[in-house]
């Protein structure tokens, strides 16, 4: 993780972005797990590019620099949007492979987001010096935007 401190916001955003999407399609059943899958890459794609896309195209006017070069940085720095969704996207689609049903691989991929995001921010505290319960306050405070999309999603279903 050493070598993600510098592009943490946009790890987070990513497991963020998938669990947010399991929510969401959470609500419909589908007869095409391959499609779903498939729609939910394009969605964590698309907000990777839209999201390289505003750094860009902001910087041009604070840095007074050309997009097309701009643009190309910011994709190769924000693709580590793509490396946060992995772990929620990876369980859900193994789970659907495996034949589990479709709102059992929903909620285990919200429960990979939680856990990410509790990891992310035991990792951060422990760097920062907490230790015992404040440590586990930390971690359970920063998993807890992935335990407010599990609520969301059980409430709205």
């Amino acid at each position: 993780m050493r070598g993600l401190l510098h592009d943490t916001s946009e790890l987070i955003e990513g497991a963020v972005v998938v669990g947010a999407l399991l929510v969401v399609i959470g609500h419909a059943e589908s007869s095409d797990d391959t499609r779903v899958v498939l729609t939910a890459l394009g969605v964590l794609g698309i907000y990777w590019l839209t999201h390289a896309y505003a750094h860009a195209l902001s910087a041009t006017l604070t840095h007074r620099r050309r997009l097309f070069g701009l643009l190309f940085t910011a994709i190769r720095h924000d693709s580590t949007i793509l490396l946060g969704g992995v772990p929620a996207l990876a369980v859900f689609a193994v789970l659907l492979a495996l034949g589990a049903a479709f709102s059992t691989a929903v909620v285990s991929g919200l429960w990979a987001t939680i856990l990410f995001l509790t990891a992310v921010g035991f990792y951060a505290g422990y760097r920062i010096g907490l230790r015992g319960w404040r440590l586990g306050v930390e971690a359970l405070l920063a998993g807890s935007a992935g335990a407010f999309m599990l609520l969301l999603k059980t409430f709205l279903h």
